[in-house]
């Protein structure tokens, strides 16, 4: 489990760049694409096909005996062939924390929190923005500390 407290980001004083031009897409390994690196959490494959058909490019996970099954845009997808590791957060910042500090980790949010992923969203802009990032990949390389108190 990834301690957020943990990592601090080395921010960029003067971004060259704003926040409109910071792309919060990704790719998966098998070429799904989604509008955001946030996945929700829901509590049954049923509530998870409900909420992805009206959340366009959000992907949505349950669990269902022992194995995941994932749904973007109404439709269940095949089994992901290298699906991400999932780790939750509690907003935008560890989100942009969760895909700095672990490789191929996906932040995810419980179903509660879909309301919130617009906000979630900005929030993860903010932190691209302060560490001027531009898209994930290079959030992903963005310089942090690391620190087993919490304090840098």
């Amino acid at each position: 489990m990834i301690m957020f407290e943990n990592i601090q980001f080395v921010h960029c004083a003067l971004p060259d760049m704003s926040l409109n031009e910071i792309d919060v897409s990704i790719k998966l390994a098998d070429g799904v694409a989604l509008k955001s690196p946030l996945a929700v959490e829901a509590e049954s494959q049923g509530e998870a096909k409900a909420l992805s058909a009206s959340n366009e490019g959000i992907l949505f996970l349950a669990n269902s005996s022992g194995s995941r099954a994932f749904f973007l845009n109404g439709s269940e997808l095949p089994s992901l062939q290298q699906p991400p590791g999932f780790q939750r957060v509690g907003d935008g910042l560890e989100a942009a924390k969760c895909l700095r500090a672990k490789e191929g980790a996906m932040p995810s949010i419980g179903a509660a929190g879909v309301k919130d992923i617009d906000t979630f969203t900005k929030q993860l802009k903010i932190a691209m923005f302060l560490t001027n990032s531009r898209n994930i990949e290079e959030l992903r390389k963005a310089p942090i500390y690391h620190t087993s108190d919490g304090h840098a």
